[in-house]
């Protein structure tokens, strides 16, 4: 697993060979989104920082340093910072700002799936899909977040 914001929350590649493999892939693959779920939840939480320039530059701003339009009377404008450092990014839209936060999302990159393997992964996927709370709760079910 590789965090691309701190080297400190990566992870080195774990190997399985045996029974069972696809599955334990699976497991391991909701293990990481709880990790990395943690991680943002209690690590990159930082509150902004602002020092007097960084109030200047948002006061006297006419466009979002987001998406580069320029500013109506009726946007909200908000005060951007990064999650991590804590540091003012600029005056951003409202809108902008949500669309730009940290996700929980695990980008899940295979090479050559294409082939007969594809299909033992997506048995499990469904399989663990049945079983796991976790899951089922996102799709709309009953069940622990956890």
């Amino acid at each position: 697993m590789v965090c691309s914001y701190d080297d400190k929350y990566a992870k080195p590649i774990r190997k399985y060979r045996g029974v069972g493999a696809t599955y334990k892939f699976m497991e391991q693959m909701l293990d990481e989104v709880k990790y990395c779920r943690n991680i943002v939840k209690y690590k990159f939480n930082k509150p902004l920082k602002m020092t007097n320039d960084d109030e200047n530059n948002f006061k006297q701003a006419k466009e979002c340093h987001i998406c580069n339009k320029k500013f109506c009377k009726t946007d909200k404008i908000v005060r951007d910072h990064c999650r991590v450092t804590g540091k003012y990014r600029g005056s951003a839209h409202e809108s902008c700002i949500l669309n730009f936060e940290l996700t929980d999302k695990i980008s899940v990159i295979f090479h050559n799936l294409r082939g007969y393997d594809s299909h033992f992964i997506m048995q499990q996927i469904g399989r663990i899909a049945k079983n796991n709370t976790y899951i089922n709760k996102k799709r709309g079910g009953e069940g622990n977040e956890d």
